[in-house]
C-alpha cells in the first residue's frame, strides 16, 4: 500500500500536463495531434501518474489518433510521454 501512496504523489491531470508542454512546446504540427491523443485519454480518465510509462499505455489503449500513427511517430510520443516531469514540494 505504501508504494501505491508514493506514487499517488506523482498523479496529475491531462490539463496538467497538456498546460507543462505548452510552455515549451513542440512544432505547431506535433502539438496538434498531441492535444488530440490527449483528448482521447482525457474521455476515459482525467489523470495518470506520471514517470510510469502510464500515459503511453493509456494512448494505446484509448487513442485512435494515437493508434492511427505510424510506427516511428509512435516512438515519438511515447519518447515524449516518457519524458522526465520534475514535482517541487513546498
Amino acid at each position: 500500500m505504501k508504494e501505491q501512496d508514493d506514487l499517488e504523489r506523482y498523479r496529475m491531470t491531462i490539463d496538467e500536463y497538456l498546460a507543462l508542454m505548452e510552455e515549451d512546446p513542440l512544432p505547431e504540427a506535433a502539438m496538434s495531434v498531441l492535444r488530440e491523443i490527449l483528448a482521447e485519454i482525457k474521455s476515459v480518465t482525467p489523470s495518470f501518474i506520471a514517470q510510469t510509462g502510464t500515459l503511453a499505455k493509456l494512448a494505446e489503449e484509448h487513442s485512435d489518433t494515437f493508434r492511427a500513427l505510424p510506427e516511428d511517430r509512435k516512438r515519438s510520443y511515447k519518447s515524449i510521454f516518457g519524458g522526465p516531469i520534475f514535482f517541487v514540494y513546498d
